[in-house]
């Protein structure tokens, strides 16, 4: 990559990417998680690569599964915009996720991001408050300060602090989250010894073994 495509917006798409972000197709492909599901040959007539440097944006639309996500080259983070999977529950999102933090880690990036989005009006649809931290990811906000409205939360429903992580591997918790939880801004890192990674191995563990 060279220093002076930060200087102006400069367009990527398929035939400029390796040159502007040092990655091919397959393997930003591979940065959303989505080969785990779905081959090359299928991705590739329906999905799109665009976006502006240093943000490749990835975009897949196939009969079954909806995918978006932003790929930061110049510092290292994927955003997940949305993921929408026609067969829940059959641990395809999982799978996917697993797949996306394993290529994550082998191209050196430093953290994934996401807005777990959902509420119990329309867990049916979108269920990201609940999924995502079941996954190891952690909530934050603006400036790394404490998240207020969950700490809010935790105390009207009476229960001393925890994380996300932890609220929803109880019953109890799990069941009041699901009832009465909101979105919230979301970031898994990737560092070796981080809690999101243990946290997503004990959700594997939980779920599979």
């Amino acid at each position: 990559m060279l220093k002076h495509y930060e200087r102006k917006r400069i367009r990527i798409y398929e035939n400029n990417l390796t040159d502007l972000t040092g990655l091919n197709v397959e393997e930003v492909y591979s940065l959303s998680g989505i080969l785990a599901y779905k081959s090359i040959a299928e991705i590739q007539a329906t999905g799109k690569i665009a976006g502006d440097y240093p943000m490749i944006q990835v975009n897949v639309k196939c009969n079954d599964i909806k995918l978006v996500c932003g790929i930061n080259v110049k510092d290292h983070y994927i955003y997940n915009q949305k993921i929408e999977i026609e067969n829940k529950g059959n641990g395809i999102g999982a799978q996917i996720f697993e797949a996306q933090v394993n290529e994550a880690i082998k191209h050196r990036f430093k953290e994934i991001r996401c807005y777990a989005w959902g509420s119990y009006a329309e867990i049916d649809k979108f269920n990201g408050y609940i999924t995502w931290g079941r996954f190891g990811f952690e909530m934050v906000e603006k400036n790394n300060q404490p998240p207020k409205k969950y700490i809010e939360f935790l105390s009207h429903e009476g229960k001393n602090f925890m994380t996300i992580f932890e609220l929803l591997n109880t019953v109890e918790g799990k069941e009041v989250w699901t009832k009465k939880g909101f979105p919230w801004d979301a970031i898994f890192y990737l560092s070796d010894q981080s809690d999101c990674r243990k946290n997503f191995e004990l959700y594997k563990k939980s779920k599979y073994s």
